[in-house]
């Protein structure tokens, strides 16, 4: 939004007053509106009424409220606008000047990249936009749009601007499916990092009814490449449940206090192996790194009490932070980031498998489904031309949801989409219940209605 650096002076009337004076003088001083003729500098005592920056195409009454700390009511009386007066993009609105707008932007107010709070994330913007196009959401629709804009040089995030979708982005009402593997994958990261393993590690896992020994890139490609359910579990034991879930985890330190992880899935393949389905505890697990190192880590329990009753909690809004942190690693501070490496061209880097598989390059023969992410890309964002797009969907009980971030490479962007709905109980049906909302948030972005 742009700020015009021109004023209107309204100059103070002097009405005189005295006993003998048998009549009242009316005072009016009068403003003109128009930008074409800057006024002459006020003199000292003067009332200055700043015009506020133009309207764009996607305020409403309400922004332009929240904006100036102005009621819409009283902003419609001092501009004079009937009570059918519609908004229009380049308008100039005067503001009377003992309206006080904020100190500072939600979007500015204690910002720290992909860590937004509620108070700076916008839920009319993005539902009045889909609404004008004709969108009509399935059962249970939420959405969350994150748009990043990079500083000089890619170095760091110069802002973040969110949308939520009818306020619905907090909501743990729902089933996140697989796409919370990215929770385990990350906390897995992290602590074989802590250990000093690489990506060529093998880990081998010491259950009661069998002994199980897989790569470390092999975990990572199963569990987020091909949404294998024991590699998810695997990886939450080789993060240990505490360092997953526990207020000094991975989850607590990053503030992602709705999410936990509680049991294992793909219950009947699990027991197989001799678990439960509980992953409270781990087994004992040996690491052989790729320099003939050896680890070992002894089984652990963890009998804390963690408010999830399900499989998995979180909300779309701690998947997109997760997305944000992971693949804009590098331009977040230090205190924000994951504990993995900094460098991601590092050989072996964990960070790099990491995305990897989220950007589908882990390695491994694998034909995915073809899929709403298949119209993004054939439609809108050309990926390997001018775009890059990293991408965990989930499918579980009728529940569809895509958790997606496309780096714009031209305009130094990136937008995170976590989007989600019920599909019902015909999973065909389900399955594509997405595709229709993933066309229109692909839409407004290519064409810049965000």
């Amino acid at each position: 939004m742009i700020k015009t650096p021109h004023i209107i002076a309204q100059q103070p009337c002097a009405c005189p007053t005295g006993n003998t004076v048998s009549f009242i003088l009316l005072c009016i001083c009068i403003a003109s509106p128009s930008l074409a003729d800057v006024p002459p500098p006020p003199p000292p005592g003067s009332v200055v009424v700043p015009i506020i920056e133009t309207v764009r195409s996607d305020d409403t009454r309400e922004t332009i409220s929240q904006r100036t700390g102005c009621r819409w009511t009283r902003l419609a009386r001092f501009n004079t606008w009937p009570k059918t007066f519609k908004l229009k993009a380049g308008l100039s609105v005067r503001v009377p000047s003992d309206c006080v707008p904020p100190k500072s932007s939600p979007k500015i107010q204690g910002f720290e990249p992909c860590q937004w709070q509620r108070k700076q994330v916008n839920h009319t913007i993005l539902k009045s936009t889909l609404d004008r196009l004709g969108f009509k959401p399935p059962a249970q629709f939420r959405a969350l749009i994150v748009k990043t804009t990079l500083g000089p040089k890619r170095q760091n995030i110069a802002s973040q601007r969110i949308f939520d979708y009818d306020r619905r982005s907090y909501s743990l009402k729902w089933n996140p499916a697989s796409t919370v593997k990215i929770f385990s994958a990350a906390a897995a990261a992290e602590r074989l990092e802590m250990l000093g393993v690489s990506s060529r590690a093998k880990i081998t896992f010491h259950y009661d009814r069998k002994t199980v020994t897989r790569s470390v890139r092999g975990l990572f490609h199963d569990a987020l490449h091909r949404s294998d359910n024991v590699a998810h579990n695997q990886l939450v034991e080789v993060a240990g449940f505490r360092l997953l879930n526990g207020p000094q985890g991975t989850m607590g330190r990053l503030g992602l206090s709705d999410t936990q992880i509680m049991r294992a899935y793909a219950i009947s393949s699990w027991k197989k192996l001799g678990r439960r389905s509980s992953l409270r505890q781990s087994p004992k697990l040996s690491i052989l790194g790729s320099d003939g190192k050896r680890i070992e880590l002894l089984a652990a329990r963890d009998d804390n009490a963690y408010p999830c009753r399900k499989a998995a909690c979180t909300t779309p809004s701690d998947l997109a932070k997760m997305m944000c942190k992971t693949v804009l690693h590098e331009q977040l501070p230090p205190e924000s980031r994951l504990r993995l490496s900094a460098d991601p061209s590092k050989e072996n880097s964990l960070l790099s498998l990491f995305r990897q598989c989220l950007f589908s390059q882990c390695g491994g023969r694998y034909r995915r489904r073809p899929s709403s992410i298949t119209s993004l890309r054939n439609r809108y964002f050309h990926e390997d031309q001018d775009y890059y797009i990293y991408r965990k969907a989930g499918y579980s009980l009728g529940w569809r949801s895509e958790n997606i971030v496309i780096e714009d490479l031209k305009l130094k962007e990136f937008w995170t989409i976590t989007i989600a709905a019920h599909g019902g109980k015909n999973g065909r049906v389900a399955r594509k219940i997405l595709d229709p909302a993933v066309d229109y948030i692909a839409r407004i972005i290519s064409e810049g209605w965000l």
